[in-house]
């Protein structure tokens, strides 16, 4: 199982004290002397103060730029954006950033990317809320286009592309591996299609309508998904097997809630996960720094 720490600094208030340079440099130092897969960031650029508020939600930064100062620091870390909201972007400004962390750290970066849920965070970005799936599936093929290196030519009623090229193209070859977000079956669809991975997210029944998918609240849920999603791309005849990343929260300063997530790793890991997302609040650098030197071990033995 591989693991991935999204870095400490979210909540509302932000704590600005763990996302200054040298704090990033040391959390992502430390996650990779201590055996970690990746670090993250995610994405909410402009969303609404009463999810901010609602100990649902958080603040951000921006992942690209965030992970840039991760990966100064680190040779083998993998820098994963989890995950950019697609259609609040430029399709192209966004493959060439991406283009540019890869080439910047070697052949690093994981991109995940999801359609988002908050209409207010569209509107106030100027993205219509109801076009996202299908800006999402425009401009993940626009992205690819860029990232071939090739003259582009294309044309819709808002971008005109003609005979442009986007260079310097992503080490990665053909481009950094794609993980699709969302637990709709329109999501799986994106991931057989597009994706290297699957990033679906605990989301009980209650909240499914505000988050704009599909509730999953257990292992047994997630097994059943994952079941028609490995039918499904061998129907379609795809070869190569997907991957799958879920976040989980740990309280590290709780002995009885790191043995319920050693046990819950265990048991999504059977549903199918590979790689766990872990988020743990922390304090201070310190703490942060501890928690990373610790989760290996906890989690010693669990296996994919």
């Amino acid at each position: 199982m591989k693991l991935v720490y999204r870095m400490p600094g979210v909540g509302v208030p932000i704590d600005e004290s763990l996302l200054t340079a040298p704090a990033i440099a040391r959390i992502a130092t430390a996650a990779e002397q201590s055996g970690w897969d990746a670090i993250c960031f995610d994405e909410h650029p402009m969303p609404p103060n009463y999810w901010r508020l609602n100990g649902d939600g958080h603040d951000s930064v921006d992942p690209l730029v965030a992970l840039a100062a991760a990966s100064a620091c680190t040779t083998t870390l993998r820098l994963f954006v989890y995950a950019a909201i697609l259609p609040l972007r430029s399709p192209f400004l966004l493959a060439k950033a991406v283009a540019t962390l890869d080439l910047l750290s070697e052949g690093r970066v994981e991109l995940g990317l999801a359609s988002g849920y908050l209409p207010e965070e569209f509107a106030a970005c100027g993205v219509d809320f109801q076009t996202r799936g299908q800006l999402f599936d425009r401009y993940v093929e626009l992205m690819r286009m860029a990232w071939s290196g090739e003259a582009v030519d294309y044309e819709d009623s808002a971008i005109s592309a003609v005979d442009v090229c986007a260079r310097p193209r992503p080490v990665q070859d053909p481009h950094p591996p794609l993980w699709i977000g969302g637990n709709s079956r329109k999501a799986m669809e994106r991931v057989i299609r597009h994706g290297a991975g699957w990033m679906p997210s605990i989301n009980p029944p209650g909240r499914s309508v505000s988050r704009r998918t599909a509730p999953l609240s257990s292992p047994r849920d997630l097994a059943a998904k994952v079941d028609r999603l490995r039918a499904e791309a061998t129907r379609v005849g795809r070869r190569d097997p997907i991957r799958i990343a879920l976040a989980l929260n740990l309280d590290g300063t709780d002995t009885s809630a790191v043995a319920r997530f050693v046990d819950d790793c265990a048991e999504y890991a059977a549903s199918g996960v590979d790689w766990i997302v872990v988020n743990s609040r922390s304090e201070n650098i310190d703490d942060a720094v501890s928690l990373l030197s610790l989760v290996p071990k906890y989690l010693r033995g669990v296996s994919a």
